[in-house]
């Protein structure tokens, strides 16, 4: 019935016609046609409220579930009316309405059943009501001729998402999203999970990371698997859940899952050691993941699998790393000039990666590169350049640094003397544990 077609349909407890009072004049001075039931029964002239809502129901666009209460909310009438506009929305892939909550007073999202976490929730209140809108905008949500549905939409939502207007963005999200459109649910699980126009949830997040991973985005696989596997966002961790998602995207060729698998079938904390396996997945994953590259370089180095123990290999592996600026494989790349493997000693190169790893905060390549100038029997003495890389290891923490620091301007080895900076450095290694520095104060 034409006469029953509504922009808004409000569901709410008889104890919050207040707010929902509020909320109606609102919306119809913006020029929205709004059921709300105290309002719209006597404007249709029925008083049989079950007759009405199923007249009405079937031909409403959006749906705002308003209450006060966690009791109010799972109350019959009203669970029925929003149980009614979700099924709909998932039976139908084509309906386009959105389905938000206002949560009044100290109701709270965790409160809310979860078939209703899953969408908006706002928090109630009047400077809120120009966002409310943005849901229930149906002037914008127009199908293009030449792209799918949902394309449109979740194009829609990237340029508003670029502009950082997240509101916007989520609502064609939301749109595409429950289309069946895995981007769209990836970010709208994205948005969830960072509190991006909408407030942080991150049991929302897993539900559209799954949705998007069940049709086949590798990042949906990829952003579960780091949750469960680190326990971000509150949840659990559970190291077989974030395995079977990391290994369902590394079987679609994904480089960042296959390093994951790698990763846990290399380290052996969660399950068993297993170096083939974890060859096997470095080695598919090595041309777009420098980390894979790196842990290759291990095996072949550490000789971790049978048939592959060859240092040359080791070091090619580190070298591609560290050419990306891999920390790993600077350090890696660093003790294969110094110590020969896979390549000739050249003592030259070893410090220059010695210093990158020591300036990205690698205090053992500080205190390498340091004790490398300082003792100039492999390369040119340089007490300067020694006092530098001292330094830098004592900014992050060093004691070693501090102590050598110390020393050098006590001393003014290749620096002018500064007994108060000298014992100021040698105070402080004192107080972190070092012996040499104690005695050495004692008899300053």
């Amino acid at each position: 019935m034409n006469s029953y077609n509504y922009d808004v349909f409000i569901s709410r407890k008889e104890e919050d016609k207040e707010f929902a009072k509020i909320l109606y004049d609102f919306l119809t001075a913006n020029g929205l046609k709004v059921f709300e039931s105290r309002h719209s029964l006597q404007q249709i002239g029925n008083s049989d409220y079950r007759k009405a809502i199923d007249e009405v129901l079937p031909n409403v666009k959006h749906m705002i579930v308003l209450s006060s209460s966690k009791q109010y909310i799972t109350a019959s009438w009203v669970e029925a009316e929003w149980g009614f506009y979700i099924n709909r929305k998932r039976s139908n892939s084509t309906y386009y309405g959105n389905i938000l909550t206002l949560l009044v007073g100290n109701l709270k999202i965790e409160d809310l059943p979860p078939s209703l976490r899953n969408y908006t929730a706002i928090r109630f209140d009047e400077f809120n009501f120009n966002e409310v809108l943005c849901y229930l905008n149906k002037d914008q949500l127009q199908k293009s001729e030449s792209e799918k549905p949902f394309e449109s939409l979740n194009n829609m939502g990237n340029q508003h998402f670029d502009k950082k207007e997240y509101t916007e963005a989520l609502k064609f999200y939301e749109q595409a999203s429950e289309m069946g459109d895995p981007a769209s649910q990836l970010n709208l699980g994205y948005m969830y999970f960072y509190g991006l126009g909408v407030y942080q949830n991150t049991n929302a997040a897993i539900f559209w990371y799954s949705e998007s991973a069940r049709n086949g985005n590798t990042q949906a696989m990829n952003n579960l698997g780091i949750i469960y596997e680190f326990g971000q966002g509150g949840i659990t961790k559970d190291q077989k859940i974030a395995y079977n998602n990391y290994y369902n995207a590394a079987k679609e060729g994904d480089s960042s899952a296959q390093f994951r698998i790698g990763l846990y079938n290399f380290d052996g904390v969660y399950f068993l050691e297993n170096y083939s396996e974890a060859f096997y997945w470095f080695d598919n994953s090595a041309e777009y993941n420098d980390s894979s590259k790196n842990y290759l370089g291990v095996l072949y180095e550490k000789n971790l699998v049978k048939s592959n123990n060859n240092p040359y290999n080791a070091f090619i592996c580190y070298e591609a790393a560290a050419k990306n600026n891999h920390f790993l494989g600077i350090i890696n790349l660093a003790r294969c000039y110094y110590y020969g493997i896979g390549v000739s000693v050249n003592y030259f190169s070893a410090l220059n990666y010695y210093s990158k790893a020591a300036k990205l905060g690698h205090v053992d390549s500080a205190l390498i590169a340091a004790n490398l100038y300082y003792d100039g029997d492999k390369v040119v003495q340089n007490y300067k350049e020694a006092a530098y890389y001292f330094a830098v290891a004592a900014d992050f923490g060093s004691v070693e640094g501090l102590y050598r620091l110390g020393l050098i301007y006590l001393k003014g080895t290749g620096v002018d003397p500064d007994r108060s900076f000298a014992i100021k450095a040698l105070s402080e290694a004192s107080k972190k544990g070092s012996y040499a520095a104690k005695k050495l104060i004692l008899n300053i």
